[in-house]
């Protein structure tokens, strides 16, 4: 009885492990989609930048001077929504270290049983750096629906500007 009692006790860590493990898989895709975005609009930003000195037409050239700004003031948004998902990231890992402690301490407690409170602490500080690992996520997809809805918004100030090859077919 007592082998299937410290199994299903070392058990629950296990489960919040794997449960971490892949909140932290789906935030990673979600930091490497944001920096990959943040990228674009930097790149965008310099392109614009460009085709600012190049242009000789001060009515376009105030379109392309609004969108870069635009994409400016997007990018630093973005940097934002960096900073919830790595701290949230930061909550899930730390969860996982304190679900590791708390199954070694589970183990230890076998032979000394003092090592029982160490665990169900850990256990219950992981717990709550999950709460506050989705917390930050919740707090992140509300800021991104918000960025959404500015881009929405704007686009119609945006749409005087033309693409490149629009422009050259224009000359």
């Amino acid at each position: 009885m007592f082998e299937r009692e410290l199994v299903e006790t070392l058990l629950a860590p296990v489960v919040m492990i794997s449960a971490c493990g892949l909140l932290c898989l789906a935030q990673f895709a979600r930091l490497t989609a944001i920096t990959g975005r943040i990228r674009t609009f930097n790149h965008e930003r310099l392109v614009i930048r460009s085709r600012i000195n190049e242009c000789s037409d001060s009515a376009h050239e105030k379109v392309l001077r609004e969108r870069a700004s635009g994409l400016q003031l997007q990018a630093e948004r973005m940097l934002i929504h960096v900073s919830y998902v790595q701290r949230a990231l930061f909550c899930l890992i730390f969860c996982i270290v304190c679900m590791v402690l708390s199954s070694l301490s589970f183990g230890a407690a076998t032979a000394w049983r003092p090592a029982s409170y160490a665990a169900v602490g850990l256990f219950v500080v992981g717990l709550l750096c999950v709460l506050a690992g989705m917390v930050l996520v919740l707090l992140e997809l509300r800021l991104a629906c918000r960025l959404v809805a500015f881009e929405t918004e704007n686009i119609g100030r945006f749409a005087a500007l033309q693409t490149p090859e629009a422009m050259d077919s224009q000359a």
